[in-house]
């Protein structure tokens, strides 16, 4: 974790849904920042395609 501005920078390795790991661009969670909590924003940010994968792995589990 890193603090830049206030904003706290989460490199994640992993996301699961219900036991099933997301099927990510490795490029996306490599060395890169995934997530970021803000002391300023009230809520977490997420990379776009994490948020697309994690928003379609709980529709579709949803769905079941």
């Amino acid at each position: 974790m890193r603090i830049d501005s206030g904003d706290y920078l989460i490199s994640v390795q992993y996301i699961y849904v219900d036991g099933t790991p997301l099927t990510l661009n490795p490029n996306l969670l490599l060395g890169g920042v995934a997530a970021k909590l803000s002391t300023m924003v009230p809520y977490t940010v997420l990379h776009t395609d994490i948020y697309n994968a994690l928003a379609q792995s709980f529709t579709l589990k949803a769905e079941v």
